[in-house]
């Protein structure tokens, strides 16, 4: 009878034993592995090219939500309100019972160049921290003019970044072109958005579940305003990227 106790209370202390192993490793882990983890910085320190597309990825993120929803600007004028948001008009006429005049007619094209303005600084900021990271281990590195530029294409977005570079430790290498791709499907809802603005200009609306049967991933909410302004949202179910903007066409007064 003893022995069996004794047996059990062994096997209880083992346990706890077991337990206090169990929880002391999980406290180091979570103390210690935040430390150990690798940064951007240190794992591509000595690749441009990795370093230069983990420094503009949060960035090229952001700006693209957020010209998105401008309606292709960063700082967008002309707008109208509607549930606290601003929605650039891209087409848009202040008289009534006739089709709207085209504010912006190359969507694309003001995408690209808002992101590319908006990108100038942190692309060099990115360039610059990779060089001094390269120093710091060591390397001599040689850094000249550096240009940027942005592309809208089926499926993603790509930041060219031209950047001129020599990096000297035991041998040279040399570095011109950087292309970073992001996966975005901005390039189907500017295409979109340009088709709705065409038609609100020509016919003063657009019918809607026309493009949902050729873009089956798309979300088109369109909301008619008492002033005779139409609000356009273009939802990517896949990418959870929005276009939004507004139009004002062969608007009727209110109270006709």
């Amino acid at each position: 009878m003893n022995i069996s106790m004794d047996n059990k209370r062994g096997q209880i202390g083992i346990f706890i034993i077991i337990a206090l192993v169990v929880v002391v490793g999980i406290v180091l882990a979570v103390i210690l592995i935040p430390k150990f983890k690798p940064s951007a910085t240190n794992v591509n320190s000595d690749n441009p090219q990795a370093f230069i597309e983990s420094c503009l990825k949060e960035d090229i993120k952001s700006n693209l939500e957020r010209i998105g929803l401008g309606g292709g600007f960063s700082t967008p004028e002309g707008n109208v309100m509607y549930k606290g948001q601003d929605y650039k008009y891209l087409c848009y006429t202040n008289q009534n019972y006739i089709p709207c005049v085209v504010q912006e007619p190359l969507i694309k094209d003001r995408i690209e160049s808002e992101m590319t303005i908006a990108l100038k600084e942190r692309v060099q900021d990115c360039v610059k921290q990779f060089a001094e990271e390269s120093e710091r281990r060591g390397n001599k590195i040689s850094v000249g003019k550096i240009s940027e530029n942005v592309e809208l294409n089926t499926g993603k977005i790509i930041v060219n970044v031209i950047a001129p570079m020599t990096i000297t430790n035991e041998v040279s290498r040399n570095f011109n072109n950087f292309k970073i791709e992001y996966p975005s499907n901005m390039y189907d809802l500017s295409f979109v958005a340009t088709s709705i603005v065409s038609f609100e200009a020509t016919y003063g609306n657009s019918e809607i579940t026309t493009y949902l049967q050729y873009y089956p991933n798309l979300i088109i909410e369109k909301t008619k305003l008492s002033d005779g302004s139409t609000i356009y949202i273009v939802s990517d179910v896949t990418s959870n990227e929005k276009f939004a903007f507004a139009s004002r066409s062969l608007a009727w007064p209110p109270g006709s």
